[in-house]
């Protein structure tokens, strides 16, 4: 069950020549100071996503590209990319 996530924007805004605001960019985090996404100067983005123990179960990146994540009993990480294999069993 994944626990419920509050955005906060932790990010430096700052105005062009011509006084009109240009777009946020910077890392947003929780209120518990997890990056969930960080935002670029042209609106693309990089994503992340936790397990209720707060590791990393998934990242995808600004161009696309996924990276899952998965753990074994002993704790111990499992990265899968979207191009690999999409199912993941303990052996």
């Amino acid at each position: 069950m994944k626990r419920p996530l509050f955005l906060f924007l932790l990010a430096v805004s700052s105005f062009s020549f011509a006084g009109e605001p240009t777009l946020v960019t910077g890392p947003v985090y929780d209120k518990e100071g997890h990056l969930l996404q960080y935002v670029y100067p042209d609106q693309s983005q990089d994503l992340y996503a936790y397990d209720s123990a707060w590791r990393i179960t998934e990242f995808q990146s600004r161009t696309g590209e996924v990276t899952k994540y998965a753990y074994r009993a002993d704790g111990s990480m499992i990265t899968l990319k979207s191009s690999d294999i999409l199912e993941v069993k303990d052996q």
